[in-house]
């Protein structure tokens, strides 16, 4: 792995070299490119990171929001839910004796 770090680093320095030599720019042309391409690259590494601690921020408001509202969520619902099986339990008890009766019916008119 050394060796190929070694020839990364060593091909990218001929290369460079290489290009520096044979291009058609000056050497003012050259630091200009670099100063405008290392400029551009630090004010796009200041607005990833603070499009970054905005992200954070949203992710942490966020989950705040969702542990506060999500208790109360949950306990409406359950609230909800208990209510409705309050309210709907004598109607299944009902249909469930109804079921029974016509079970008992049926089970007297079927022929034997």
């Amino acid at each position: 792995m050394a060796k190929f770090a070694t020839g990364l680093l060593l091909g990218a320095l001929a290369g460079g070299l290489y290009g520096l030599l044979t291009t058609k720019k000056t050497g003012t042309q050259h630091i200009e490119a670099v100063t405008n391409y290392v400029d551009d690259v630090t004010a796009a590494t200041q607005d990833f990171q603070t499009s970054l601690t905005h992200f954070k921020n949203s992710v942490n408001h966020f989950n705040d929001t969702v542990q506060t509202t999500g208790v109360t969520v949950a306990e409406g619902l359950k609230d909800t839910l208990d209510t409705f099986q309050f309210e709907t339990q004598p109607r299944i008890d009902q249909l469930n004796d109804t079921v029974t009766e016509l079970t008992e019916s049926l089970n007297d008119v079927a022929p034997k």
